[in-house]
């Protein structure tokens, strides 16, 4: 249906796409893939002939359309959902949807698909209101449902999720599930990727923990970590039912559902409710004492963070069977995290448990430059207490937030960790590609003398036996004696020990 050959376009003198070749199929969803300024809004206008490409060709049903105009391309049965939706907010619903039959030469309410509201009920519902009085994800569904008004052959999508609630884009994937599934239409579709990396961290190493880890790590502008916490539960409820049919999962002697929603509890609150204890308002000394009352190791160089994570992690984390989001850590516990909207003492931060074990951390991220660097300045005096796990000022990334940070919520996420849930697999060397083994113990190869070997020859056969017998049976200088008993006892072959009056050589 859609065939690109080798299209080049250039926004001046950048070179913004290079020798693009690819092709989507009737019945198919062609899903484009890449980082925030790599092109793929660029690929997307050129597809549609808003932008012109410098060299290449572009064939829709065995025509080239490579010079025709964004208008002619939409009559050929090229539909468009740019990014950041673009509807009219000053139109209705009714309004907006019938830009969509702008092809023909008139159209009514009467002549939109059905299947517009069938997928986007709301659309109807709201069908009087203003494009300009919806929600983000409603608008999204409003320029998707217009670019299908006009019963199109090929359906350009550009990150029609991003910035959208979980619901909605739950929505939005069934409805583009259902065009594919009809067979009349070729879907390109763009969007952003998760960045999937071995990370390295310099940590010991057990059965559930591997210093050399996969990672997911996600970015979104324009959310906090309550977005996150809802984001996380849909993604993992998905995971579950693709891969195992099921949000119960046996992880050893544990049913652990990934239904949502997952409890909520914030770390003060988990401390409290395990060791009956209020931390809130404790000091550094304080803590200190709390430890040392609840058995908890510590040593000089915590600080009042390191001291409540060494209390919940032996007090509180193993008891979070279920999944649970420990949230609003103590801002000494997160130099990177926003603080608390309500409680400055706090950070918008969470850690989700699952078997007692930690399997994703994010928070709000912290965009206040000022606010960063005085972070930054008490990891220093960490650091020069003893604390080796401090952070240094790092002035790059101070002065980058002085140039301006949107508001942000991040998270990593241990894939390895995940899969060793969804597989029960106890020890998470069972699903690394390239585990760590301990290196075989190989007996050491040891070279012997020929005075020696006679000695061994001679001890073997009556063991143990007094050294003056030994000596008599071996044909030997006294200097080749000695130097052979001294190597058989550096070598821990034989032993000389004294027995009563006697002298007895033992092998080992």
């Amino acid at each position: 249906m859609l065939d690109v050959r080798g299209i080049n376009q250039f926004y001046g003198s950048s070179h913004t796409l290079r020798n693009v070749s690819f092709s989507a199929d009737v019945g198919a969803v062609t899903t484009v893939l890449g980082r925030n300024g790599v092109g793929k809004t660029t690929l997307l206008k050129c597809l549609m002939g808003s932008l012109a490409t410098t060299s290449g060709s572009i064939h829709i049903n065995g025509a080239d359309v490579t010079g025709q105009p964004a208008h002619a391309r939409a009559r050929s049965g090229v539909g468009y959902v740019p990014q950041g939706r673009e509807i009219f907010a000053r139109l209705t619903v009714e309004e907006n949807l019938l830009m969509g039959l702008a092809t023909k030469s008139k159209g009514s309410i009467d002549d939109l698909p059905s299947e517009i509201f069938d997928m986007f009920p709301v659309l109807n519902d709201m069908l009087h209101r203003r494009g300009g009085d919806l929600s983000g994800g409603q608008q999204q569904q409003l320029a998707i449902g217009r670019a299908l008004a006009m019963s199109p052959r090929i359906l350009l999508l550009d990150e029609p999720t991003e910035g959208i609630q979980p619901s909605i884009i739950k929505d939005i994937g069934s409805a583009i599930k259902t065009l594919a599934k009809r067979g009349d239409m070729a879907i390109v579709l763009v969007e952003q990727y998760y960045e999937f990396a071995k990370d390295f961290r310099n940590e010991g190493m057990d059965r559930t923990h591997n210093p050399e880890f996969t990672q997911m790590e996600i970015y979104v502008a324009y959310k906090d970590y309550i977005w996150m916490m809802e984001f996380v539960e849909d993604m993992l409820e998905t995971i579950c039912m693709d891969v195992l049919g099921t949000t119960d999962v046996q992880i050893g002697e544990n049913k652990v559902s990934f239904k949502k929603p997952f409890k909520r509890i914030s770390m003060i609150d988990a401390i409290a409710e395990h060791t009956g204890i209020d931390i809130a308002p404790m000091n550094e000394i304080e803590l200190l004492e709390t430890c040392k009352k609840l058995g908890v190791e510590t040593d000089e160089s915590m600080g009042k963070g390191k001291l409540i994570d060494e209390i919940f992690g032996e007090k509180c984390e193993g008891n979070y069977i279920q999944p649970t989001f420990i949230t609003d850590y103590p801002v000494e516990m997160s130099p990177l995290c926003k603080k608390h909207r309500d409680n400055p003492e706090l950070t918008e931060r969470f850690e989700l448990m699952v078997n007692g074990k930690e399997l994703a951390n994010a928070y709000s991220e912290l965009n206040d430059p000022i606010d960063q660097k005085e972070r930054f300045e008490e990891q220093v005096k960490l650091s020069e207490k003893g604390d080796d796990e401090a952070m240094f000022i790092d002035m790059d990334f101070v002065r980058s937030l002085e140039y301006g940070m949107p508001p942000t919520s991040g998270m990593g996420i241990g894939i390895d960790r995940l899969c060793m849930f969804l597989t029960n697999n106890a020890s998470i060397q069972e699903v690394l590609f390239f585990p760590q083994m301990r290196p075989e113990v190989k007996a050491k190869k040891i070279e012997l003398t020929e005075h020696e070997k006679s000695i061994l020859d001679n001890l073997k056969k009556v063991n143990p036996c007094e050294l003056k017998d030994l000596r008599s049976k071996v044909e030997m200088s006294n200097k080749a004696w000695d130097k052979a008993m001294k190597g058989l006892s550096k070598k821990e072959l034989v032993k000389v020990s004294k027995e009563g009056e006697s002298l007895l050589v033992t092998l080992l």
